[in-house]
């Protein structure tokens, strides 16, 4: 049936591609999924963008990021609250004495007192500040200084985001696991989900991001992948969000059971892992949003409506931006409705 306001919405959150970038926005909703697209994912070869285009995605890496780590969990491999100290190099744990008592459930919720950014970033992405900030800043130079990093509070105590405390649950996985967290996300999550769009590789096609109407060239996070490091399309994100509302039968049981765990840990099955969430007229929504300085993201769900919301757009976010706020309020829409 008609939806105005809604169709409102999705117009004003693909609006966000502005005359310079692309959008796309993917609603499903009375088991239907709709695709607005616009704009230009090649300006130079004049591809328009699609439901199968990847844009940079941000911070809803660390989504997959927890994913992969309740999939350990769900091995036997790890402990939902693995210490992070047995995990890192010798003599590289923050000197504050709490720092010992960081464990992977407070880096998996933000919990964990470390600060946002990594240490000592500043002289490293001062040069590439407005084109990409972290791409000059190596596993070597986190690990030379992350004792210096100061703790805001006692882990545990409160929440305060941290791009360096999913950067660092990257790096556990990758020593609990013995092997590199894009092939243990690829092995352990993204195939068997059937997600072929999302990668972590930036030298495969992508929208051309833009930043106050200026291309920017692809984001690049060697020191904490884990933290900002993927890309996916509308297609991959749709079908993600769908297997969190009810995940695949034919799926190996430890990811069913870790696509529940991040939603619903046992230490805490009101708060998830990493995905904020609220309730709305009865109704628990999840949502989070990503961006790079070219891109910006978005994805929400809601599993009692089955209503889930992908919006993607290579422009980066700018004071002006409404992009975030009008995707949560297409999702609380279709949420409520």
């Amino acid at each position: 049936m008609p939806d105005p306001d809604g169709d409102r919405l999705v117009r004003a959150v693909a609006g966000a591609a502005d005359r310079h970038g692309a959008a796309v926005v993917a609603v499903t909703r009375q088991g239907t999924t709709s695709v607005h697209c616009t704009g230009l994912a090649d300006p130079a070869r004049g591809l328009p963008a699609d439901q199968r285009t990847r844009f940079e995605i941000g911070s809803l890496t660390k989504t997959f990021t927890v994913l992969l780590f309740a999939v350990l969990v769900a091995e036997g491999r790890v402990d939902l609250h693995e210490p992070l100290v047995r995990h890192l190099p010798a003599d590289t744990l923050p000197a504050d004495p709490d720092a010992q008592r960081i464990t992977a459930y407070h880096l998996a919720t933000h919990t964990s007192g470390l600060p946002h950014h990594p240490p000592r970033l500043r002289p490293w992405n001062l040069p590439v500040l407005t084109t990409n900030p972290y791409s000059r800043y190596q596993r070597e130079h986190l690990f030379a200084h992350l004792s210096r990093a100061r703790l805001s509070h006692p882990p545990g105590t409160a929440t305060a985001y941290s791009n360096l405390a999913v950067g660092l649950l990257g790096h556990l996985i990758e020593d609990a696991a013995g092997d590199t967290y894009g092939n243990l996300l690829r092995e352990k999550v993204l195939t068997p989900l059937d997600l072929t769009d999302t990668t972590g590789d930036p030298a495969l096609p992508q929208a051309l991001g833009h930043w106050h109407g200026r291309p920017r060239p692809p984001n690049r996070v060697p020191a904490i992948p884990a933290a900002g490091g993927l890309r996916s399309s509308a297609h991959d994100l749709t079908r993600y969000l769908h297997h969190l509302i009810e995940p695949g039968a034919d799926l190996p049981r430890p990811l069913r059971s870790a696509l529940h765990i991040v939603l619903h840990p046992p230490a805490d099955p009101g708060t998830p892992l990493i995905w904020h969430t609220r309730t709305v007229h009865g109704r628990a929504l999840y949502s989070h949003p990503g961006g790079t300085r070219g891109h910006s993201a978005f994805i929400g769900f809601c599993p009692r409506a089955a209503v889930t919301v992908v919006a993607l757009t290579s422009n980066g976010h700018t004071r002006k931006s409404t992009f975030i706020r009008d995707s949560r309020r297409l999702l609380r829409h279709h949420a409520s409705t």
